[in-house]
């Protein structure tokens, strides 16, 4: 895949083959996040939709290895009859907490699943821009921000987006980091693009200097 077949992809399996492939535990684990809350309206228990917090604490490592076996367990043990809608979005949620390869691919593919067909064109478009959301633009190359363009406001702002998962807040992030210096076109485009934006993103990411693998 090329940086544009990348950049204009509205298939993320596609896109998702390619990133697997180069070993993003931390960012796969993130989308497959993503793709859980998706589905969190098919789940009655408030303890399988929980265990979507401690899934993006786990991809983390702010989950202790108790809490996560919990929760996988819980989410298992609800997704054991697949042939139920619920059951099935309870599997996908445990993808989030699971272990091995191609967890963001399995979790899409689980996400596709319980779309509706006529809706799938609209979910295509929205795992692409997820995808473009978590890996950034140019998923192969190396990303950097200088440290002179971190401030004390756009700290606050980005780690008050990452908590609370309310990214309403990207344009004034793009605005503070002119203030600060920042040229980059493709940072301040993709915090001006309307989303969806989920945790894991690759701007907050640097911003918060959190693992970018």
């Amino acid at each position: 895949m090329t940086d544009q077949e990348w950049r204009d992809s509205s298939d993320p399996t596609t896109m998702l083959r390619y990133v697997t492939e180069r070993a993003w535990s931390r960012k796969e684990r993130l989308f497959a996040c993503a793709c859980g809350w998706q589905v969190v309206s098919h789940l009655t228990d408030p303890v399988v939709q929980s265990a979507l917090y401690v899934a993006e604490r786990f991809a983390d490592n702010l989950a202790d290895t108790d809490e996560v076996v919990c929760a996988f367990d819980l989410a298992h043990e609800a997704a054991d009859d697949t042939e139920e809608l619920p059951a099935r979005a309870a599997a996908v949620v445990s993808l989030a907490l699971g272990e091995g390869s191609n967890l963001a691919l399995e979790a899409w593919e689980g996400l596709i699943d319980l779309t509706a067909v006529k809706s799938r064109p609209a979910r295509r478009a929205w795992g692409a821009q997820v995808a473009r959301c978590v890996w950034g633009p140019l998923p192969l190359r190396s990303v950097s921000l200088d440290d002179s363009l971190i401030t004390a406001k756009g700290l606050l702002l980005s780690r008050g987006m990452y908590e609370s998962r309310d990214f309403a807040a990207m344009a004034l992030l793009a605005d503070v980091l002119v203030e600060a210096g920042c040229a980059d076109g493709q940072l301040l485009a993709h915090c001006h693009t309307p989303g969806p934006h989920v945790r894991g993103c690759w701007v907050l990411d640097l911003i918060l200097g959190l693992e970018w693998h």
